[in-house]
């Protein structure tokens, strides 16, 4: 299992990986293409998923760009939706629950679901 450091304290804990994710660093993060122009242009500072990609300061990759987390709440939906739909790259709460209704078609929008609220920011071009 990689070993993920905590964003405060340094206290370090393993944390196993989503089947089919690639652990190799840096993380290579999947968005849909919709989001390059966004994350290129750091329109976009967060993304949420249900299940823990990573923690301050895990590197990961997207679009030949190098983004760094910078930090991560544990939330229900409906709070990202009000509260921060535009570091998500969306001007109003309708878009992102439109988008996460869209990728997630099955269990659709649950307002009081816990998920990962990851934010990062862009730290150069992919080696």
């Amino acid at each position: 299992m990689p070993i993920v450091p905590y964003a405060a304290g340094g206290k370090r804990q393993s944390v196993p990986p989503k089947k089919g994710v690639n652990v190799d660093l840096p993380l290579k993060v999947p968005f849909l293409p919709e989001f390059k122009e966004r994350l290129l242009s750091e329109r976009k500072t967060a993304t949420t998923r249900t299940y823990l990609l990573g923690m301050a300061p895990t590197v990961f990759e997207a679009f030949g760009a190098r983004f760094v987390f910078t930090g991560l709440l544990h939330l229900p939906l409906m709070i990202i939706a009000e509260r921060y739909y535009w570091e998500e790259g969306f001007e109003e709460p309708d878009g992102f629950i439109k988008i996460w209704e869209r990728i997630h078609p099955i269990a659709g929008w649950q307002p009081g679901r816990f998920v990962y609220f990851h934010t990062f920011k862009k730290v150069g071009r992919s080696q």
